[in-house]
């Protein structure tokens, strides 16, 4: 991963979406919880969102995409000033989950900002 960037996303690896990966154990779960889930129809809207943020950040210089394989638990967005943390739940859509809102300082800052270094760190670059 480059150094410099403004906007780093990071997504789940949707090649590593096969029985015993992290998002066949999360596709699992929606099954669960939302009946319309299907077979390997979060690997695919995966790959349908790696699509779509390459599109979008290709002319960008200051951006960068890389995909992970661990476990889809929750999303993070941190800025150098704040964090929105969003804990996933096995029991309902991310869009129904709460988000929790820490400034830069706070303890949950400084985890959430070290789960992003970690989970870059083990991420690959498209």
């Amino acid at each position: 991963m480059g150094d410099g960037k403004e906007l780093k996303i990071l997504l789940p690896d949707p090649e590593k979406s096969g029985p015993g990966s992290w998002i066949a154990d999360h596709q699992r779960e929606a099954m669960g919880y939302d009946g319309g889930q299907g077979d390997r129809m979060i690997a695919e809207n995966i790959r349908n969102n790696v699509d779509y943020v390459k599109n979008r950040i290709s002319r960008l210089d200051r951006a960068e995409l890389a995909l992970y394989d661990l476990p889809v638990i929750g999303r993070l967005v941190i800025t150098e000033k704040i964090a929105f943390i969003t804990p996933y739940s096995n029991r309902r859509h991310g869009a129904d989950s709460p988000c929790v809102m820490v400034v830069s300082g706070h303890p949950l800052y400084e985890l959430a900002d070290r789960l992003f270094v970690k989970f870059q760190q083990a991420s690959r670059v498209p």
